[in-house]
């Protein structure tokens, strides 16, 4: 499940209690208000919070299980794919 401004979508209460619920979850550069919420969720550091704090692409933060691990995902950009 990618993360994307759930707290902007009318009825987020769901979508929260199925993200605090999810086993894996992949967060990206985040606005910083949805950086606020998702520390108070997921009970991410302020350490952890900048992995997802003004990041390029391929950049973020990872929760598998009950880690999170921050994650660097590069391709090359002179390949034919």
């Amino acid at each position: 499940m990618a993360v994307t401004s759930l707290w902007r979508v009318k009825g987020y209460i769901g979508k929260v209690i199925m993200l605090a619920n999810s086993e894996f979850v992949i967060m990206l550069n985040q606005a910083s208000t949805d950086r606020i919420k998702l520390a108070e969720l997921l009970n991410i550091s302020d350490t952890q919070i900048s992995y997802i704090t003004n990041v390029e692409a391929g950049r973020g933060l990872m929760k598998v299980g009950s880690a999170l691990v921050p994650f660097v995902n590069k391709f090359p950009k002179n390949t034919q794919l």
